[in-house]
């Protein structure tokens, strides 16, 4: 039965992993990719269906191996005669360290580096997730969105007057980081 379970966890952290590296690819590309294949254009054209999907996934991922933990926790407390207060305590500090290290900071930092081709060959699995997850994820988006509207937030000012941006476009023109047809 541990085998089983352990097999489960390990299927939920790659499927962490999944989640925290296609979120940072995909957004490093949307910031600092100019020319990427067509299907991970297609994908990044509705961000917040991504951002959404890919935000519930991991949590549900993270939440089900928490919880899976927990419980294998409990049952080797059990049938060790130990006490479970404090195996759940060094559960939750070695759950927290697994996936933090596994589930989050290992494939951010792999899709970091190579942010297109991991994009691209996560492509698939995403589009199959994406369709799993959209109507949880539209859930929770609308209930965002209701939330967003109640709550009075402010537009940040880039420049606080028209004058302030015509001085900065005059001063880059100076320097030459901008050309006269780019102000």
């Amino acid at each position: 039965m541990i085998y089983i379970l352990l097999i489960i966890f390990t299927f939920l952290l790659i499927l962490s992993a999944f989640f925290s590296g296609t979120e940072t690819a995909y957004f490093h590309i949307r910031k600092h990719r100019d020319e990427t294949p067509e299907k991970v254009k297609f994908i990044l054209e509705h961000p917040r269906r991504l951002l959404v999907s890919l935000l519930t996934g991991n949590t549900i991922v993270n939440v089900a191996m928490a919880s899976l933990a927990a419980y294998m926790t409990h049952q080797y407390a059990h049938e060790h005669r130990l006490s479970p207060s404090k195996l759940i305590f060094m559960e939750v500090i070695v759950i927290s360290a697994v996936i933090l290290i596994f589930g989050e900071i290992l494939p951010k930092m792999a899709a970091i580096r190579k942010s297109e081709l991991f994009a691209y060959r996560v492509y698939k699995p995403l589009k199959i997730m994406m369709t799993i997850l959209y109507p949880i994820a539209q859930g929770f988006s609308t209930i965002t969105n209701i939330i967003m509207k109640l709550i009075p937030f402010r537009k940040e000012k880039i420049f606080d007057s028209e004058e302030e941006l015509k001085i900065l476009t005059e001063l880059g023109e100076e320097e030459g980081t901008l050309q006269e047809e780019e102000s």
